[in-house]
């Protein structure tokens, strides 16, 4: 799960309680490090093209020449723009993950988290977020970073919850 500096998460009623802003997964088993890596230094992300997209965007830029940049041609098309877009994701998104062994697992638990996160009503995104900016609309709507699962009906269930809290209690051991 990724956290955007400035967002927080309104049903809380707490200033400190970050929202979630991005739900992954590595959908390959051992590739976590390099997934993540991807997002904040580059290559094909779809979450980067979404940020990249919507600075253009918030900068100015028409939404159909923001169209054109994508992720994984930036650093070819833009070596200055994609290095900004680095930098911003290094100091603006945050995040948190647990381990989920299974790629059928990881992938239904995904949507679940990406679907009632995007469903939630005090789960909103500030008046200035990025996102506001997207070209998609799933994005600027949801206030997810996501667009995929965010329509979805298959919501968190209290297993679910139960079972994050586990595996959240087993990642933080030892630390």
């Amino acid at each position: 799960c990724f956290y955007e500096v400035g967002e927080t998460c309104a049903a809380t009623h707490s200033p400190d309680q970050r929202r979630i802003v991005r739900v992954g997964i590595n959908r390959e088993d051992g590739n976590f490090q390099g997934r993540v890596r991807t997002h904040y230094e580059g290559g094909s992300s779809i979450f980067r093209t979404h940020v990249i997209q919507a600075m253009l965007v918030q900068k100015g830029c028409s939404r159909a020449v923001a169209r054109t940049y994508r992720a994984k041609t930036l650093a070819t098309k833009a070596p200055s723009l994609d290095k900004e877009l680095s930098i911003h994701m290094e100091s603006v998104f945050k995040f948190r993950y647990f381990p989920v062994k299974g790629r059928a697992d990881r992938i239904e638990l995904e949507e679940r988290i990406i679907a009632t996160i995007a469903q939630c009503e005090a789960c909103f995104a500030s008046a200035n977020w990025l996102g506001k900016h997207s070209l998609n609309a799933r994005v600027s709507v949801t206030g997810l970073w996501n667009d995929k699962h965010t329509g979805s009906v298959l919501l968190l269930r209290n297993k679910d919850f139960q079972l994050i809290q586990r595996f959240i209690a087993q990642s933080n051991q030892g630390k």
